[in-house]
């Protein structure tokens, strides 16, 4: 267990929000077909009628069957979705090592902290120094993120760093869902670690994907078919994202 400090994603807009538009996901996660853990993932649309931002709130735990003990990670994300790569905030527990990643979009570029092991290291980068966070790549809002790409860098909100390597559009499929049998376009990225494979529905949603994870290979299925967008009312008051407050994994 462990108690972390979020980072402050927050901006005030002219006018107060009067409704919220919400969307939940889960991906199932499975190892040889066999159900190891689970994402989740709320996107909250917001708007003061001039603009609108999402802030994405995700979930995940992963139990692994590979040693004695088992391996276990867990991950709470959060931050901003908009045109272009937005602030977020990551507390990760791997095996029972902890780590904080926290990455702030300013207009000189990046701020980036990755604190661990009772200690912390700040780095920027520039803006042209990645194309997309992991964030991006769950985010709906963010349409055909990948197309006309042939090589992708990623910041990670797992590790703090940039991940890259090229990017193959791999074709039209389907992906079998709650039964239902949802088109999708698949694109597979090579990495140093292994390749990823990613899914993703016509509207921008992440259908299915896969990677390795300490060392074998995990695959991610969304649980639902893709459900139009709701709205619930909310009481006025300022815009804000993920507040600082105290995140227990």
């Amino acid at each position: 267990m462990i108690t972390a400090s979020w980072a402050l994603l927050a901006w005030s807009l002219a006018r107060p929000a009067v409704a919220v538009e919400v969307e939940h996901y889960r991906w199932d996660l499975a190892l040889q077909g066999q159900v190891v853990g689970q994402r989740e993932l709320t996107v909250k649309y917001r708007s003061n009628g001039r603009a609108e931002v999402r802030v994405l709130e995700s979930f995940t735990e992963l139990n692994l069957p590979i040693d004695r003990d088992g391996y276990i990670w867990r991950q709470r994300l959060s931050g901003l979705g908009r045109i272009g790569s937005a602030s977020f905030a990551s507390v990760i527990s791997e095996d029972g090592w902890n780590r904080e990643i926290q990455a702030v979009k300013k207009v000189e570029g990046w701020t980036v902290t990755v604190a661990e092991d009772d200690e912390a290291r700040v780095y920027r980068l520039d803006r042209a120094a990645f194309d997309l966070t992991s964030l991006d790549l769950i985010d709906p809002g963010q349409g055909d993120r990948l197309d006309g790409r042939d090589h992708l860098r990623v910041l990670a909100a797992e590790t703090g760093g940039v991940l890259e390597g090229p990017l193959e559009r791999l074709g039209e499929v389907q992906v079998r869902i709650d039964g239902v049998a949802v088109p999708g376009v698949a694109y597979r990225w090579v990495l140093e670690e292994g390749p990823v494979e990613l899914i993703y529905g016509r509207d921008g949603h992440l259908l299915r994907y896969a990677m390795r994870v300490a060392g074998v290979s995990v695959s991610a299925t969304l649980a639902e078919p893709p459900a139009a967008r709701t709205w619930s009312e909310e009481l006025p008051g300022p815009l804000v994202g993920p507040a600082v407050g105290e995140a227990e994994l």
